[in-house]
């Protein structure tokens, strides 16, 4: 093989082992889910964040005199965007949520 036909072998070699990863990853199986999750795990390990006990941590509970009053979940978007805001003006960095009381329905930072 000339020196020429060697480099278009590489090239499509190369775009072909390209183009499987982006679409096994656009595909998202099992394994390759398993897979990023155990490794996601192993660089925690290795590189943890960093504990400081300055920051405090505080959990925001929805408990039922909040459902009495504002009224039964899922909540519309405004009342959370407000929940929210009054959350980061005391100083909360984080929001994350359970997703188990609206499935992803709103995009709040976490």
């Amino acid at each position: 093989m000339t020196l020429r036909g060697t480099r278009i072998v590489y090239i499509a070699f190369v775009t072909a082992v390209i183009g499987g990863a982006i679409l096994l990853r656009y595909q998202d199986p099992f394994f390759v889910r398993a897979l990023r999750l155990i490794a996601f795990d192993h660089f925690q390990r290795l590189d943890p964040p960093q504990y400081d006990p300055n920051v405090p941590i505080r959990i925001v509970d929805i408990d039922e005199e909040s459902l009495a009053k504002i009224g039964q979940w899922p909540w519309p978007r405004t009342t959370v965007r407000d929940l929210v805001a009054e959350l980061a003006a005391n100083g909360a960095v984080r929001y994350p949520r359970d997703d188990s009381l609206e499935r992803g329905a709103i995009g709040l930072g976490t």
